[in-house]
């Protein structure tokens, strides 16, 4: 019986081990993921935190959604400036040129479908994706399109919404 133990409580240990080490690297896989994401905002925008993120990725091609906590200066400097404080927020961290944009504009968006493109690929929290939503077809918000990125700053939530798709 000690032996049929033994190996009970080893089997055991290296299946939580196994766990163990799968929970931890989904959670670095999700941070470094969130850290790739950040690049796409523009240095201009302070962030505070990654809230949320998801995509759907293939072999080549992808999209999905990731959102981000607006830093209270940020969001002063907003106040203050209005539009024009994104007048030189039209590149992302990494100076790439997916990361380029478009002049920023106000909300509500003329058309929808043209802006966050890769929204519907994320399985975000349903309060979270109807507030990204009804601050694309409400006053108040800012919004820019790129390449394959958008971004959308909604100052009443403190976030900043990247989407991507291609």
């Amino acid at each position: 019986m000690p032996i049929r133990i033994k190996r009970t409580a080893v089997l055991l240990a290296v299946v939580a081990a196994i766990a163990i080490a799968f929970v931890m690297a989904s959670r670095w896989l999700k941070s470094f993921a969130e850290a790739g994401y950040l690049e796409g905002i523009p240095d201009r925008i302070r962030i505070v935190e990654a809230i949320a993120s998801d995509e759907i990725s293939g072999f080549r091609e992808g999209c999905g959604t990731a959102v981000f906590r607006v830093s209270e200066v940020t969001l002063n400097e907003i106040q203050a400036e209005g539009l024009a404080f994104f007048d030189e927020a039209t590149q992302g961290r990494d100076k790439g040129k997916y990361f380029r944009y478009e002049g920023w504009r106000k909300t509500p968006s003329g058309s929808h479908d043209s802006v966050l493109r890769g929204l519907s690929c994320a399985e975000l929290d349903p309060i979270l994706f109807a507030d990204i939503q009804s601050a694309l077809r409400s006053a108040g918000s800012y919004y820019t399109v790129g390449y394959e990125y958008d971004l959308l700053l909604i100052p009443s939530k403190a976030i900043i919404v990247l989407t991507f798709s291609g």
